[in-house]
């Protein structure tokens, strides 16, 4: 898998999470509980996959700090600008 040979250290200038949204985007009438279901996905794939917590811990924040559009934008650039590693999403 890409997400895998990103991961494995052999360049180390890498950090790669797969992420399935079909969650999301089943409920893209209902943007709050959407938007709650990628972060959702975002979280878990991070934790699980790379051992990072710094969604977890900042998902809430930027969900009330962008509104439901841009909730995932938002996330994403704080994780960015926190990880000294390029951001790759694989999905």
């Amino acid at each position: 898998m890409l997400q895998d040979l990103l991961n494995s250290g052999s360049s180390g200038h890498n950090c790669c999470v797969y992420l399935n949204v079909e969650g999301g985007q089943a409920m893209r009438e209902a943007a709050r509980v959407a938007m709650r279901s990628v972060l959702g996905t975002v979280h878990r794939s991070t934790r699980l996959s790379l051992g990072d917590t710094f969604v977890q811990h900042e998902q809430r924040a930027a969900s009330e700090s962008s509104g439901p559009g841009d909730a995932l934008a938002e996330i994403l650039s704080l994780w960015a600008a926190a990880d000294p590693l390029p951001l790759n999403a694989a999905g």
